[in-house]
């Protein structure tokens, strides 16, 4: 009898569970598509890089990390 009531406890928790969820699955969500953002290109270099005939007695190398984070809301948002 006990393993019984328990089971009952078992199936009303997972109706309860399944009457509560039922509207959320059946609502039908339209979203609209957002706007991408629009960004100007960086223009090319007036000085290009040498090709790598001229470049292949260079033995010292220097990285620079540079990151273009211009958007729509430059100078209103953080």
């Amino acid at each position: 009898m006990a393993g019984m009531v328990k089971f009952n406890r078992r199936a009303a928790s997972a109706l309860v569970t399944l009457l509560m969820a039922a509207p959320v699955l059946t609502i039908g969500v339209v979203g609209q598509a957002q706007e991408g953002d629009r960004v100007t290109a960086i223009a090319a270099p007036t000085m290009p890089l040498p090709n790598e005939a001229v470049s292949q007695g260079v033995t010292k190398c220097s990285f620079i990390a540079y990151g273009d984070t211009r958007g729509r809301r430059d100078g209103v948002a953080i």
